[in-house]
């Protein structure tokens, strides 16, 4: 994005993530990939619990040792919300993605509640720019989330 000169460097989360999905199902990815899954435990494998290593020796350079394979376990929940399945799986690489954005925290302004007669959010609230249209709106907040939606 951006680097053609042509596109805006900055895109929005929506394009983010149209981006990001197209990518999963042009490579067939979404079959790898859990949603709203419960991390319960990640354990680094010792040598001696590893179901050999699918590199062979050739693959790992002089002398170095193959990377430990990782132990995850996660509880699952159903499309129906009421069964939960305990899973687990031995992986060579594991992408924590855990959305340490998600969790809304607001600084306490005072007078805000008092003063303000308007409408206060956290961009976790967020969804459709055009509730704001026609409207003077103070985005408090420059990280990525802030920034994102100031654009829109």
């Amino acid at each position: 994005w951006g680097g053609d000169g042509k596109t805006k460097s900055y895109v929005t989360h929506k394009q983010v993530f149209e981006y990001l999905d197209d990518y999963s199902k042009e490579f067939g990815l979404q079959k790898y990939i859990r949603y709203g899954c419960k991390v319960c435990q990640l354990t680094v494998q010792k040598e001696e619990q590893q179901e050999g290593d699918s590199r062979s020796a050739a693959a790992i350079p002089n002398g170095e040792q193959p990377w430990p394979k990782i132990k995850l376990e996660w509880e699952a929940i159903s499309s129906n919300e009421i069964e939960i399945s305990k899973q687990s799986e031995i992986f060579d690489a594991v992408c924590i993605c855990n959305g340490h954005y998600a969790r809304p925290s607001s600084p306490t302004i005072p007078g805000l509640n008092e003063n303000f007669k308007g409408t206060t959010m956290h961009s976790v609230e967020y969804d459709d720019p055009s509730i704001f249209a026609g409207k003077t709106v103070l985005c408090v907040g420059g990280r990525a989330s802030g920034s994102d939606l100031a654009r829109e």
